[in-house]
């Protein structure tokens, strides 16, 4: 479990990534700009289960978005299953404690029988709070064996167990993945104090799926500039990217003193930010008296 989950009530780790959300703004360029008076500010929403609103939809939205061009691929047979618990040899909070050992050791044995194969699981809490995950394999696994390990692994024998084509698992797994984002605040409450993961997979389950490079680069990032929105020119309370006037650019990158975090170390931003500066260079004197009216703020 994660060290802001011991810490942390559930209200008080979601006030502290909403303050977050809010103080924080990324100072981004286009990787290949056309030309450099264009720099951008970023105050991205946070994808996070734990906070209501855009940042769980936002999570989710990631979660199905993997999945959707994962099990889109037509030459995959998947096995779907749901393992749950008997409530007869199982408090909730017991299970809770024993799950993520159960998943290991399910996992083990199925591998075991069926060497490299890769699987993605997720979690889900009833309205009674008891746990229970989905699990998707990527290749047909026989009912008898997924019932045969989950009763050796845990003595409980209720499964459901599905063998679905490419054509149809993605829609088939929204289904479930729109139901855990629905579930209660109390729900998710249980959920992060009780239960370490929402959801795993093997480290291959995702490794086809292509990564293209992003146009951005990070270039710095501030926490003071928040201070007053007109500052940073925010349009809008939900925009997530927005344009820098061009005389704000000079000040704003000469002076570390907006900059609350050092400046990316990779070649690129290094070669931006000094590209940018050189462009300006002839009309500093300009441009620096924007200094003094942003120090007046700060």
């Amino acid at each position: 479990m994660h060290q802001n989950r011991i810490e942390y009530s559930y209200q008080e780790y979601q006030d502290l990534v909403i303050h977050r959300w809010n103080t924080t703004v990324l100072w981004l360029s286009e990787r290949q700009p056309e030309d450099f008076h264009h720099l951008f500010f970023a105050k991205p929403c946070p994808r996070s289960a734990w906070v209501p609103g855009r940042p769980r939809k936002k999570y989710y939205q990631n979660i199905y978005s993997k999945l959707n061009k994962q099990l889109n691929q037509k030459d995959r047979k998947y096995t779907f299953a749901t393992l749950t618990y008997s409530t007869k040899l199982y408090h909730n909070n017991m299970v809770s404690a024993l799950l993520g050992d159960h998943i290991k050791e399910f996992i083990r044995r199925i591998r075991k029988r069926y060497p490299g194969i890769q699987y993605f699981w997720i979690i889900e809490l009833t309205k009674n709070f008891y746990p229970h995950f989905h699990i998707i394999f990527d290749q047909y696994v026989h009912w008898r064996v997924l019932r045969a390990i989950w009763y050796a692994v845990t003595g409980c024998s209720v499964t459901d167990i599905r063998k679905i084509s490419p054509g149809n698992i993605a829609a088939y797994i929204a289904k479930y993945v729109s139901k855990i984002k629905k579930h209660s605040e109390d729900q998710y409450d249980y959920i992060f104090k009780h239960i370490s993961r929402l959801w795993g997979c093997s480290r291959s389950f995702f490794n086809s799926i292509p990564k293209s490079p992003s146009k951005w680069v990070l270039l710095a990032v501030s926490f003071n500039l928040f201070i007053l929105d007109s500052l940073i020119f925010k349009p809008d309370e939900d925009s997530e990217l927005w344009n820098v006037p061009i005389d704000y650019h000079y000040p704003l990158l000469l002076y570390n003193y907006y900059i609350s975090r050092s400046l990316n170390q990779s070649d690129d931003a290094w070669n931006i930010r000094s590209t940018i500066l050189n462009y300006y260079e002839d009309c500093s004197s300009l441009l620096l008296d924007n200094c003094d009216h942003l120090y007046g703020y700060l």
